[in-house]
């Protein structure tokens, strides 16, 4: 995210609590599977273009 917002600020970190989810990130087989989706444009991409378009973010 710093590097599509070409932001300087600094990035807090909180230290891992035990019994959650250490890591969250969507698995696209079932997607892949079942609906024949594969995503054409990469994250970083995905987030610059919402960032441009987005009014919420001007």
């Amino acid at each position: 995210m710093l590097d599509v917002t070409d932001s300087k600020a600094n990035v807090v970190y909180n230290p891992q609590t035990s019994g959650g989810v250490s890591r969250m990130r969507a698995d696209l087989n079932l997607a892949k599977e079942k609906l024949r989706f594969t995503p054409s444009i990469k994250l970083e991409e995905g987030l610059r273009l919402t960032l441009q378009r987005d009014a919420r973010f001007k």
